[in-house]
């Protein structure tokens, strides 16, 4: 029977009686607690408080469990009509902390007549020294998980990374799981996280490295919060359902390798313990995301062949469909690699990204049939117009059409936009075309391009306005041209007031006012307000 009083210890040092009621572990949205309801106030909670996995708990003779909630701070206590359900509980709850059932061995010690014989067997293995971490055997998980959450943190790093103690733990969880001992291996999880938790690294640098790096995540299958089945299925998924393709292969293979530890940790820390990590350790391993994103994007960027290949290939007309696609997407990967990097950083790579062709790359790939081909070009147009590479990007449209008298990127941009299904890739595009073209921002070369863009690109981007409305994708397509052609009004009110005269865009934008649906209010309103006052003006 599991029927229990609940007390809480007050601010004079004494207990209070909070009620009577009935103890459960049950599951409450993503964590186990302990759950008492109450016998005399219908289904009235008294108590719900999470599970730690810190060896926060003492059984204290043979019918009550004490503790302090790391949450509340409150110093709570079961006490149990009956032995038996509070063995029970106490063995369900260690169950869940992944540790081993005790509750027979910690009350036969309660209840047993007080000794002095300080050496006795029990004592000995009980001891723990100060110094070093128990030795790694399944008899000892138990005492190397205390010692790890008790010990000076400086003492238990140095343990285990310059005994080898790593490779021994790994040992045992290799036996134990060979055996199915679930208790243990979910002890083991309990151990290795909280070893992550240690947030050093010079630790990460070994458990992180290739010999541990799967065994670590083996081990953080065995989360005893998980419910369904006993363990996670994480070395499989890695293994066998994650594909790495090599689209071009490295000159230096330890590319290769920093590019598995970079995708397992992330794993780590979004998928197998985004509950259990505190902030410094989320931020360290982003930290070693990060890093580790650097090195890749410099040996990339150093490799004389790499990059040149890569948009060679995308320039090519011959380039097969399917290489096309995985070439696209491992541009895209490696240009949102250094997003965030420092700023000379970030120079260098689009400085060898430009002497490569970058631009032909997105000019010819725009329109590609594939529109995995043609997000990938949408996102590197997007990564390039904020800043000072947008101005690079007008100074080669104007270099195109000072030797050609046209400009085929801003004519394949165009296209992009007019002509687009995929609503994610038309809005990319669109708002490269504003920064395009904004004249808020610092450019040496927006007036140039201004000039050309509305004496020859500009009818082409209002086209939709003219065309029959047969479908969804022709609905989307004009009310991104229309958003364009009212920040276009704003922006530039003199060339573009005169563009509507001149090429009856009053007239054409005064026909949508006869569509039949109200998805166009806004832009409408927004149209005819600087339409009439073009025409008051012109007039």
């Amino acid at each position: 029977m599991r029927r229990v009083k609940l007390y809480h210890l007050n601010d004079d040092g004494k207990w209070d009686d909070k009620g009577t009621g009935h103890v459960s572990c049950k599951k409450i949205l993503d964590d186990m607690c302990f759950v008492l309801i109450s016998e005399t106030k219908g289904n009235e909670r008294l108590l719900c408080s999470r599970i730690s996995q810190d060896d926060i708990y003492q059984l204290q003779g043979d019918t009550l469990i004490v503790w302090s909630d790391p949450e509340t701070s409150i110093d709570l206590a079961l006490s149990f009509q009956e032995s038996e359900g509070c063995r029970e509980i106490w063995d369900e709850m260690r169950i869940i902390q992944g540790r081993q059932p005790d509750s027979q061995t910690i009350i036969a010690k309660n209840l047993s007549p007080k000794t002095d014989d300080s050496d006795s067997e029990e004592s000995q293995q009980d001891d723990l020294n100060e110094n070093e971490l128990p030795e790694p055997k399944t008899k000892n998980l138990g005492s190397i998980l205390k010692s790890i959450n008790t010990m000076d943190r400086y003492t238990v790093i140095k343990s285990i990374v310059e005994q080898g103690y790593l490779s021994k733990l790994f040992d045992v969880f290799e036996t134990c799981e060979d055996v199915e001992d679930i208790s243990s291996c979910r002890t083991l999880f309990n151990i290795f996280k909280n070893i992550v938790l240690l947030n050093d690294n010079t630790l990460y640098e070994t458990i992180f490295s290739d010999e541990h790096l799967m065994n670590l995540i083996g081990v953080l299958e065995y989360d005893a919060g998980l419910t369904g089945n006993i363990k996670a299925d994480h070395r499989n998924f890695l293994r066998n359902v994650v594909s790495f393709e090599e689209v071009i292969p490295f000159t230096d293979r330890s590319v290769l390798q920093r590019i598995h530890q970079t995708f397992r940790i992330q794993y780590i820390k979004d998928t197998i313990l985004p509950r259990s990590l505190d902030d410094q350790t989320f931020n360290a391993l982003n930290g070693m995301i990060y890093w580790n994103n650097i090195s890749i994007t410099n040996a990339i960027k150093d490799d004389k062949n790499y990059l040149k290949q890569l948009l060679s290939e995308l320039k090519s007309t011959t380039t097969p469909q399917d290489r096309r696609r995985n070439l696209a997407k491992l541009l895209l990967e490696y240009t949102l690699m250094f997003k965030h990097a420092q700023g000379y950083l970030k120079g260098e790579v689009w400085s060898k990204l430009r002497e490569h062709g970058i631009f032909e790359v997105v000019q010819i790939n725009i329109c590609n049939q594939d529109s995995s081909v043609r997000h990938a070009c949408s996102e590197l147009l997007s990564s390039m117009m904020p800043g000072p590479d947008g101005d690079l990007v007008r100074h080669y449209i104007i270099m195109q059409y000072m030797h050609t008298k046209t400009s085929p990127f801003l004519i394949n941009f165009i296209k992009g936009i007019t002509d687009e299904t995929e609503l994610g890739i038309q809005d990319n595009l669109c708002e490269s075309m504003r920064l395009l073209i904004d004249s808020e921002l610092p450019s040496a070369h927006l007036k140039d391009l201004l000039v050309m863009f509305y004496d020859t690109f500009m009818s082409d981007l209002v086209k939709p306005l003219s065309r029959p409305i047969t479908d969804p994708s022709s609905v989307q397509s004009l009310i991104r041209v229309l958003d364009l052609v009212s920040f276009l009004a704003t922006q530039h009110s003199y060339k573009c007031k005169n563009f509507y005269i001149e090429e009856r865009l009053v007239d054409e934008g005064r026909s949508l006012f006869e569509l039949p649906t109200d998805r166009f209010d806004a832009r409408r309103d927004s149209i005819d307000e600087e339409l009439h006052r073009t025409q008051g003006h012109i007039l």
